[in-house]
């Protein structure tokens, strides 16, 4: 076999860990430096290789470029991404590709309908009608006509041609196309994860590789694929069911003589796995497949394919799990990220950056692909209802989401800050920390307050706010805060507490008794966590164990110096876990001796207290509001993430709610806070509800994932999703003459809540 061997295919980067030295690669996108032929740097455009209209100018490319290497190497041979593609190309073309199967074959495995309909007697297959033309037939797939369906050509490919409809919007699309045209339409999988295996087959026997889970970008009822994460998120149940269906699928396609590799995809769902079709071809995810390959001392998938297709006998066997999983996602855009175009000078070294020639004097077309992005770290997580999330900034955000942030939309602004983060330019952050210390937020993050009042507590220097298209600038005299290229609103920040580490009279730190936030002083009676203590606290929770008890005298002597020395406009008393049978009166001595000193409004926070007439104390001893944080409606999923705090019965909650109600009113000073982004959405909605009912104030808390949590994995919804859930949770709280809490603008900061 000829030692020249020449790459075809869409990235440049698709060769980077394969581990054969090609002579020549020519690629629709690539750096045209080391060998490399690439179609966007010569031509200066960087283009969706994807839609109709560029495929025939690729083609022409591809194919002068081929003949070219021919005419200056008559023993070149040729590798394409998909080998299918050389055989509507010139005989000199074909005759010197390797690695190509007979027409017939392909012709199975480019047709959606052919190839479930090959797979049907291997695995279950997801439910589909095929047809052609204008007309589409009738059939219900056990379920509602207002169901959502995917209509799909039977020839597309990476979600181009692939739609989401409504079954009217099926019938109107389906009647306005061409006569000739041959369709496939299916149910919409909704709690359904989609799952993609590679696979080798060799003479005597089939090689299945780990799953990687999917990533799809959806977006006005299309699908794109976007990237691949490798994290063993699929319990090991469903990876074996995956291996078996893959096994039976190659298996029998090497009777019908398939050789090499190809990618099948699948649907998981708590139900089963469904097959969905068979991509003859390398995948977007080998490029990341071949470096796990290599890390785990095994060849990589362009060189099993060439022995599947030269007899050699497979040196590896099936396995399930790589040792070191990682994840890519693909940039796609009209534009290049600001965090890209400032030369990445504040990304983490936690994300490697695939750039396959991408220059900034590049012109860009629609949906072009700009780079991809390899990181160590989980892109998507399964939730407990079964939808799958991606991690924030991964995704684009869409043309009106970004006209709305542009404008100034400052509920759009605050969902964003909230989820996608904030970076610093290293100019801002030179200037931030030359006049000491700026203030931490809780859950590992930053409070930007607006000139307007409002403040957003956003995420920073977490695993993904480095990608954030929030990024804050300074220009010599003010911090400004940009949306990619564009300036939103001056910024400014509170600085650290100067006193936190002083210590009172008996020896407590100030920092462990108060802690100075917004327009608040929150007071602790004690920082123990008795849950936590005994392995049984919340996965959501990143405080940190400490000295728990200290002397209630010297709280008392610590709020008298933040009274004398540092304006805030009220208290929150919190702490402990509520197995301290102290703890009511702990905090009715400390609320007491507030209210002997001054009026301000005095906000208490624990759990639902055993005694219900210790709340007729707190509201005879002036305590203005009062919350009892249920966090998770959905009690059987509350026990699992909560294992303490979730076994207290909600008829517990109920009792002290309407117990706190009774004295304080349906007025918004009774509060509960939901944790969102844990339970099911329709489970939370009950539980917005529910609260609602009995008089009390929903506070929305959006999940943030962080390191220093078991959940650290686990992704909050995105933002249009959250934007839904603030219009519809508020609407719920309407009804009963509600507003979703807290009412303090300041304290909303880290709410999915926003001033009325």
């Amino acid at each position: 076999m000829s030692t020249k061997i020449v790459w075809v295919g869409p990235r440049e980067s698709d060769i980077l860990y394969s581990g054969i030295s090609f002579f020549h690669s020519v690629t629709y996108n690539g750096s045209n430096q080391n060998s490399n032929i690439s179609f966007t740097s010569k031509v200066g455009t960087r283009i969706d290789h994807i839609t109709q209209g560029a495929q025939w100018h690729l083609k022409k490319f591809i194919c002068d470029n081929l003949k070219l290497l021919i005419s200056e190497n008559p023993d070149v041979r040729f590798l394409f991404y998909n080998p299918a593609q050389c055989l509507n190309m010139d005989e000199e073309i074909v005759s010197r590709t390797l690695c190509v199967l007979k027409p017939e074959l392909y012709n199975i495995f480019r047709n959606k309908a052919l190839m479930r309909e090959f797979a049907q007697d291997c695995v279950a297959v997801v439910p589909y009608a095929h047809f052609f033309g204008k007309t589409l037939p009738d059939v219900h797939f056990d379920h509602s006509k207002d169901t959502s369906v995917i209509l799909q050509t039977v020839h597309s490919s990476a979600g181009a041609g692939t739609h989401q409809f409504t079954w009217e919007e099926c019938k109107k699309y389906v009647s306005a196309g061409t006569e000739g045209e041959e369709y496939i339409v299916s149910p919409y999988m909704d709690n359904a994860v989609p799952v993609n295996v590679h696979i080798i087959v060799f003479k005597n026997k089939c090689v299945v590789l780990p799953a990687s889970i999917q990533l799809i970008e959806h977006r006005g009822g299309q699908f794109s694929y976007i990237g691949a994460d490798f994290h063993a998120f699929l319990t090991s149940e469903q990876r074996d069911k995956i291996q078996t269906a893959a096994s039976m699928l190659g298996e029998k396609m090497r009777t019908i003589g398939y050789r090499g590799i190809c990618g099948i995809d699948f649907m998981v769902s708590n139900k089963g796995v469904y097959f969905l079709e068979i991509n003859a071809r390398f995948q977007s995810s080998t490029f990341l497949t071949n470096k796990l390959l290599r890390n785990e001392g095994k060849p990589s998938l362009h060189q099993l394919n060439l022995m599947a297709f030269f007899d050699a006998t497979s040196p590896i066997n099936s396995f399930q799990i790589f040792h070191e999983p990682e994840s890519f996602f693909t940039l796609n855009g009209s534009y290049i990220p600001s965090w890209i175009v400032s030369k990445r000078e504040n990304i983490t070294n936690n994300f490697n950056f695939l750039l396959d020639g991408l220059s900034h004097n590049m012109k860009l077309t629609s949906h072009a692909y700009l780079c991809r992005v390899v990181t160590k770290y989980p892109l998507c997580w399964i939730s407990t209802d079964y939808q799958l999330r991606l991690a924030p900034n991964i995704l684009r955000d869409d043309d009106f989401w970004r006209s709305c942030i542009l404008s100034r939309d400052m509920l759009n602004i605050k969902i964003g800050l909230l989820t996608q983060g904030i970076r610093f330019s290293l100019a801002a952050e030179k200037e931030m920390t030359s006049h000491g210390k700026v203030r931490a937020g809780v859950f590992q993050s930053l409070d930007l307050v607006f000139p307007n009042g409002l403040i957003v507590n956003s995420p920073y220097n977490t695993r993904f706010s480095s990608l954030s298209p929030y990024c804050i600038e300074w220009n010599g005299l003010n911090y400004i805060l940009y949306y990619e290229d564009t300036p939103l609103s001056t910024i400014s920040f509170a600085m650290e507490d100067p006193y936190k580490n002083r210590k009172a009279s008996r020896g407590t730190s100030y920092r462990h008794a108060v802690f100075l936030a917004t327009d608040r002083l929150r007071v602790h009676h004690e920082l123990h966590c008795y849950f936590k203590e005994n392995d049984r606290g919340c996965l959501f929770c990143n405080i940190k164990m400490k000295s728990g008890k200290f002397s209630l005298d010297d709280v008392c002597e610590i709020i008298d110096f933040y009274l004398e020395n540092v304006p805030f406009r009220h208290f929150l008393i919190g702490g402990g876990s509520g197995t301290n049978k102290e703890e009511p009166q702990n905090i009715l001595k400390i609320a007491r001796h507030i209210r002997s000193r001054s009026n301000r409004p005095i906000y208490a926070m624990c759990l639902p207290p055993k005694d219900l007439n210790v709340l007729s104390e707190f509201y005879d001893a002036g305590i203005d509001e009062v919350g009892f944080n249920l966090e998770l409606f959905d009690r059987e999923i509350a026990a699992k993430i909560m294992p303490a705090k979730g076994a207290i019965p909600i008829s517990t909650y109920e009792l002290a709610y309407k117990k706190a109600v009774s004295l304080w009113g349906r007025t918004g000073a009774v509060r509960s806070l939901l944790v969102l982004g844990l339970e099911p959405i329709e489970s939370f909605y009950a539980g917005v509800e529910w609260l609602c009912q009995l008089g009390v104030m929903p506070i929305v808390s959006v999940f943030r994932p962080m390191d220093s949590i078991v959940l650290k994995d686990a992704l909050p919804p995105d933002n249009q999703e959250l934007k839904n859930i603030f219009n519809k949770a508020t609407s719920i709280a309407s009804k009963y003459g509600l507003t979703l809490g807290p009412s303090c603008i300041a304290c909303q900061n880290n709410t999915l809540s926003f001033p009325l």
